[in-house]
């Protein structure tokens, strides 16, 4: 799969992640993690795959990775503009939510949802290759399987906080139990690596 392409430098981003403006924020950050996560996943199941007997499932892991990382990528991006919405949108009602900010928040509850998604697959990816995986690459899945269940933990916080000014009771209560069910899923899948890598998770 070819690299993304990207406008800025991890140093620019970085650069404005920490320069005090609204955006780029948490959102951002968490998706850079999950990507983070996800290349891992891809690098160490592709080491494996170069000494398998039979490597077809690898090789989906491996592209499977690849769709995660470039997801979350494009999340970045998105997750800064939805949320700079946001900010417009409140300071055009003098803080007050009306429909506009409502419309604004729901745009940007999916941005970090999509992160919690990409999270969850990176988490299930790398339990997959867990039991098969290379012993000089096994440090570098844990500290994938770290970075995604940070992500997973920091996008569905984020999406939380968004949904405790949304009125739309139908969107709350579907985002919220999809959020549930992602946490739920992403610690079985930890639970799974663990089993398979031992002590080295």
């Amino acid at each position: 799969m070819a690299p993304l392409e990207t406008p800025e430098s991890l140093e620019s981003f970085l650069g404005r992640l920490a320069d005090g403006s609204p955006t780029p924020g948490g959102g951002a950050a968490v998706a850079m993690t999950a990507a983070a996560a996800a290349a891992l996943v891809a690098m160490v199941t592709r080491v494996t795959l170069a000494r398998a007997a039979d490597g077809a499932r690898l090789v989906e892991i491996a592209r499977a990775a690849d769709r995660c990382r470039v997801s979350a990528l494009a999340v970045m991006d998105e997750d800064a503009k939805a949320y700079g919405a946001v900010v417009e949108a409140l300071k055009a009602t003098g803080g007050r939510v009306d429909s506009a900010v409502v419309a604004a928040l729901i745009r940007a509850t999916t941005t970090p949802l999509d992160v919690a998604r990409a999270s969850r697959a990176a988490l299930d990816l790398a339990a997959d290759v867990a039991p098969v995986v290379r012993p000089a690459t096994r440090s570098d899945l844990c500290v994938a399987i770290t970075l995604a269940a940070a992500a997973l933990a920091g996008s569905v916080r984020t999406a939380r906080e968004n949904l405790v000014h949304i009125v739309d009771a139908t969107f709350v209560e579907a985002v919220d139990r999809e959020l549930a069910e992602l946490v739920a899923g992403g610690a079985q899948a930890q639970d799974r690596a663990r089993v398979a890598l031992g002590d080295a998770s």
